[in-house]
């Protein structure tokens, strides 16, 4: 959970309000596939770096860092749960046992690595609930 998100969640994330300090951004150019290779870290080790105002580079937070911000500001619980034969899956589910998008269980897709499972999960989540 200590990765960075890429470049298309760090996007959907400022899109939905997403405005906690990053040590971490993406350049915003005008050709995408040029984007996603214009990762930097902030430097000074501190999440000095916001979204809001900003309209050059778009804030990467650690995954740990989304999950907090969905169970702080939107009540929303995330996990990937790994499952027999080497894969991970993920659950999401309201704190008040509400029902995500209409199913609690685990995503019905199975990820190679957790990370895999936490970036579709919170992409599923990003599109679905928020």
């Amino acid at each position: 959970m200590m990765r960075f998100v890429d470049y298309d969640l760090a996007m959907l994330l400022r899109e939905k309000g997403y405005d906690s300090g990053c040590d971490a951004y993406y350049h915003i150019m005008e050709d995408e596939d040029d984007s996603r290779n214009t990762f930097e870290i902030t430097g000074n080790g501190g999440f000095d770096f916001f979204n809001e105002f900003n309209k050059h580079r778009v804030g990467a937070p650690r995954i740990g860092m989304v999950l907090d911000w969905l169970l702080y500001k939107h009540d929303i619980y995330l996990d990937a749960v790994y499952y027999t034969g080497g894969k991970w899956k993920y659950i999401a589910t309201y704190v008040d046992d509400r029902l995500c998008d209409g199913e609690a269980n685990a995503s019905d897709c199975e990820y190679d690595s957790s990370n895999d499972a936490y970036t579709h999960g919170i992409k599923h989540v990003l599109t679905k609930m928020i």
